[in-house]
């Protein structure tokens, strides 16, 4: 995001919320979150920017109040866009102007009614609260900590013991139900010590390192893992799962995982046993003739490209390319080929126009479009592959990356 759009908040929204308690909190690619804190108790303010050109409002607290701007304006005064409950701006006007929109919501419905439930006697304010501060010292203790309480509780972090591990997870349960009456001050660092424990082990027992992610670690691989608020959540019992239910959920995910890259890695090498792939020529020639190439197959097929001001919703071709691949599936790759270089014209063209992307030949004669995000799109293959393995999914959440990628990189100028 840019500085002047984040100013922008400040003013329209910030000023506002300032006159009611409330701070800019975190200012992150992904949104601007405002926050008010009275003892244990946080009140939220998120305004979530999605793809560089779609705007939400949400409100929350941590006693588990939440809604969104449907759930707070009446709908006859609603007027942006339903399905997605906020606002598409593409200029700075249509940026100013949802936030204004917001700022009324917030004044004349939002606040309000986030205080009534805040303050109100049925509200069970929370016996703890973790910060950005604590996860500062989360990360930068992790394992020293995992280091110290797998010591001090007995626990060996590299076991590959299946039973071994339901048993450590049963004891760190219990560690934490030992001081459940206890003060969240007095028990913090323990809560911690669990949480790094916790990560460590399934980091080490499925060799997944650490990474950081937003405002979390989490174990990448084949599963996803929050460490980081797994002591403080079990303390204030807000799991509807144990951590062996867990693990048996990471062990799931990991076979199912491996069982689909086999299947990939199998379908990889039929693809080369049966000569399936583009020739040098066939590369060169999308290279040198793709504008002409784009036309008759975009004229034939009536196919609908992207504005200049592409979004998410701008995304017509991507079903229009998908029926024209669902209706060759079961063709053989000779006879699809001039269909699948069409296709692949037509995509090309698009990163070319939407992402700033530049024709050129690769160090392996691929024919790709270079773009100043570091995503290099190669139509043909990208085609084959779409063709081959039947993959619905897969052109959109290219392109909706690509979209996100490039307002990211836009916003960075």
């Amino acid at each position: 995001m840019s500085k002047r759009e984040t100013n922008l908040v400040k003013q329209i929204i910030g000023e506002l919320l300032s006159q009611y308690g409330f701070s800019c909190h975190i200012v992150s690619p992904e949104g601007w979150d405002f926050t008010k804190v009275e003892g244990y108790l946080e009140q939220n303010i998120s305004i979530s920017r999605i793809s560089g050109q779609y705007l939400r409002l949400y409100i929350s607290n941590n006693a588990g109040y939440e809604k969104s701007l449907m759930d707070l304006i009446p709908a006859d005064e609603y007027t942006g866009d339903k399905i997605f409950q906020g606002y598409f701006y593409h200029n700075e006007k249509e940026f100013v102007n949802a936030l204004k929109i917001f700022a009324q919501v917030l004044q004349s419905y939002a606040l309000d009614d986030l205080e009534k439930a805040s303050h109100s006697p049925d509200t069970k304010v929370p016996k703890g609260r973790l910060d950005r501060d604590d996860f500062l010292f989360f990360k930068n203790n992790q394992k020293k900590l995992s280091e110290q309480y797998s010591l001090q509780w007995n626990i060996n972090l590299d076991t590959k013991d299946r039973e071994q591990m339901v048993e450590y997870f049963t004891k760190l349960e219990n560690r934490i139900n030992q001081e459940k009456n206890k003060d969240f001050i007095e028990i913090k660092e323990m809560l911690f010590g669990v949480s790094a424990v916790y990560g460590e082990l399934l980091s080490r027992y499925f060799q997944s390192p650490w990474i950081k992610t937003g405002d979390n670690y989490f174990i990448n691989g084949w599963i996803l893992a929050f460490p980081f608020s797994v002591g403080f959540y079990l303390w204030m019992e807000k799991y509807q799962k144990s951590l062996v239910e867990k693990f048996y959920d990471f062990e799931e995910q990991m076979e199912k995982a491996l069982k689909e890259q086999k299947k990939k890695e199998m379908l990889t090498s039929t693809i080369k046993i049966k000569d399936v792939f583009w020739t040098d020529e066939e590369e060169k020639y999308l290279l040198d003739h793709h504008e002409e190439v784009t036309e008759k197959y975009q004229v034939d097929w009536d196919i609908v490209l992207p504005s200049s001001q592409a979004s998410m919703l701008d995304i017509q071709f991507i079903d229009q390319m998908n029926q024209k691949i669902e209706e060759n599936v079961e063709k053989n790759f000779q006879d699809v080929k001039e269909i699948l270089l069409g296709l692949g014209a037509i995509y090309g063209s698009i990163i070319e126009k939407q992402f700033q992307g530049k024709w050129g030949l690769n160090h392996k004669k691929k024919c790709e479009l270079k773009t100043p995000i570091d995503i290099h799109p190669i139509p043909l293959d990208f085609m084959l592959s779409l063709w081959y393995h039947r993959d619905q999914e897969c052109l959109k959440e290219q392109y909706c990356s690509l979209l996100e990628s490039m307002a990211i990189y836009r916003d960075s100028l």
